[in-house]
């Protein structure tokens, strides 16, 4: 993905055992979010009021503020050897 100028990819490690919410913010109309129970049950819900939009976007820019880039994360847990 090294060569596509606005794919970033971070890592966000947890110890809580909750997943994120899976989400999608399309631009300021809507947030679409899917849930999940034990992996078998699925549900899709889109939320179009401005609150929950400005809502998710606060949401999903303190996981990515909390992430660390892939390429780090990578080669900190030795997937991957270091350029050095």
């Amino acid at each position: 993905m090294s060569g596509l100028a606005n794919y970033h990819a971070r890592v966000v490690t947890t110890n809580s055992g909750v997943d994120a919410v899976n989400m999608a913010i399309i631009d300021d109309a809507a947030v679409l979010l899917l849930l999940t129970a034990d992996g078998s049950f699925m549900s899709g819900h889109s939320l179009e009021t401005a609150e929950a939009i400005n809502s998710f976007r606060d949401y999903y820019r303190s996981w990515w503020a909390s992430g660390e880039p892939l390429e780090n994360y990578a080669q900190r847990t030795d997937l991957i050897a270091s350029n050095d």
